[in-house]
């Protein structure tokens, strides 16, 4: 029931104002956090302010919006997820619903949308702010599958070249002395690199590594 709580994250200071003061000139939310200028302590923050949705711009550094909402999605499931964008492609709009986020708002319509949004989550529904949005979201149903694939391409996408060709290789099976071997370097640089790769993945072994990375686990040639 209204007052509906919000949580705000987004890089630029002056967004994050306008924003705010939108979503505060409603009685129906209140903005109990509109400090976060990335995704760093967003899930933390939610849990212990008790927040009903988060509003994330998807371009945020170091911690973006879509890595946000993966760890919403695992330690705070009850939390709605609205991304806010200044781009209305198909991309961000494929990455929204394949996240399971409740809804994809854009930042030059908010004085309009946002609010009617924002109810439309808090009341059980999606609301996405243009027919591409919509028609994304016809196409993915299976938002579990996608969100694993999707943090494994975040995952990936973490990994120096050294670092992947470490994890395929690994992947596929050989020890460290083989990968070593394989890469022409030393056993000891090997399990650096694979230390590496276990932290970024948020893994302590090589069944779950694979696990984590799912396809891209199986190297190409010549990886």
């Amino acid at each position: 029931m209204p007052p509906y709580r919000v949580l705000l994250a987004d890089n630029e200071t002056y967004e994050r104002t306008i924003i705010g003061n939108i979503i505060r000139a409603d009685e129906r939310f209140v903005v109990v956090r509109d400090d976060f200028s990335d995704g760093t302590g967003v899930a933390a923050a939610v849990l212990r302010d008790a927040i009903d949705v988060a509003v994330l711009d998807i371009e945020m550094s170091p911690l973006g919006g879509i890595e946000t909402a993966l760890e919403l999605a695992e330690v705070a499931p009850h939390c709605r997820v609205v991304f806010m964008t200044a781009f209305n492609t198909p991309a961000y709009a494929q990455s929204s619903v394949r996240l399971g986020a409740h809804g994809h708002a854009l930042k030059i319509r908010a004085s309009e949308t946002l609010i009617p949004q924002l109810l439309q989550v808090m009341e059980g529904g999606r609301a996405f702010d243009s027919d591409v949005t919509a028609a994304a979201f016809e196409a993915f149903k299976n938002h579990d599958l996608l969100r694993r694939e999707i943090r494994a391409e975040i995952i990936w996408g973490s990994l120096t070249e050294r670092e992947q060709t470490t994890a395929s290789l690994i992947c596929r099976g050989l020890t460290k002395k083989e990968a070593a071997a394989a890469m022409n370097l030393s056993e000891s640089s090997v399990k650096k690199h694979l230390d590496m790769v276990y932290r970024k993945a948020n893994v302590d072994s090589n069944v779950a590594l694979v696990n984590a990375l799912g396809r891209l686990a199986q190297p190409t040639s010549g990886g």
